[in-house]
């Protein structure tokens, strides 16, 4: 019992020292009690880095409905990187399917081997933003010369979409994207996170939806200004920078034209 709470609280702080400490402790009683189990499963593939070993564990003591296993084995499989069992435990969990064969989960993946901090979910959130990134359509963009600014994702907020990324091609000088440094490569560009970049790229995508229906814009510099000059849906494009250049001009709120949300009955790409 004192090792199982020494462990316990040793894990608050994910301190690969402190931890390690206190599962050599533990792992005189393993195989002996399934709450000691679980948390070195969890001290072993979320903390000391050797995920396949805590998968054996956590497997050994699968417990769905206990917060404290299931918090530890979506780590673990995610630290480990299958795919398949990537997409199984976030099927089951979350009710979603995603594709954990996309390139940056194995991106993220390595980067949780390296971090005990950062959360499992990052795996999961990267394969969305880069799902959205890379459904812009390579043909078929729309003309349009409007300019841009870091408005355009205040005004998507308030028009109701709830997902936007921001991407940029990838350029020579980009750390390898396995080497834990440097932004996350899509299959099409460069994922862009941390909000509106700054300084601006020379070329950028912003794509965005509602859950239903999709939008891209692409962004340049002109004459050292931001400028959205061409969309994969011109109409719709146009509505979100007007927003935004409502909001710029002082607006506490979006205006009333702008009810009904980005499309606000016009179509979209679906």
């Amino acid at each position: 019992m004192t090792a199982r709470v020494a462990l316990a609280h040793a894990l608050e702080g994910r301190d690969p020292i402190v931890v390690g400490a206190a599962a050599k402790t533990a792992a005189k009683w393993e195989n002996q009690d399934a709450d000691l189990d679980i948390l070195l499963g969890d001290a072993l593939a979320n903390v000391l880095m050797r995920p396949t070993d805590g998968l054996q564990l956590l497997e050994a003591r699968k417990t769905p409905d206990d917060p404290t296993w299931a918090r530890a084995y979506i780590g673990a499989v995610m630290r480990q990187g299958d795919p398949e069992k990537m997409a199984a435990i976030w099927s089951t969990t979350k009710g979603e399917t995603l594709d954990f064969t996309h390139p940056v989960a194995q991106q993220v993946a390595d980067r949780l081997r390296r971090d005990p901090s950062l959360a499992p979910e990052r795996v999961a959130e990267a394969v969305t933003n880069c799902t959205l990134l890379d459904g812009q359509p390579s043909v078929g963009r729309q003309v349009l010369d409007l300019p841009a600014s870091s408005h355009l994702l205040e005004a998507a907020k308030a028009l109701g979409l709830t997902r936007v990324v921001l991407g940029r091609p990838a350029w020579r000088s980009d750390a390898d994207p396995f080497s834990g440094r440097g932004p996350l490569h899509c299959r099409n560009g460069v994922l862009l996170e941390g909000g509106w970049p700054d300084p601006m790229p020379r070329a950028l995508v912003l794509g965005a939806t509602d859950g239903l229906r999709r939008v891209y814009i692409d962004v340049k510099l002109e004459k050292g200004e931001p400028w959205c000059f061409a969309s994969s849906d011109a109409k719709v494009a146009a509505r979100w920078v007007n927003a935004a250049l409502a909001l710029a001009g002082g607006a506490d709120a979006l205006p009333p034209q702008f009810d009904g949300g980005l499309w606000g009955g016009s179509g979209g790409q679906p």
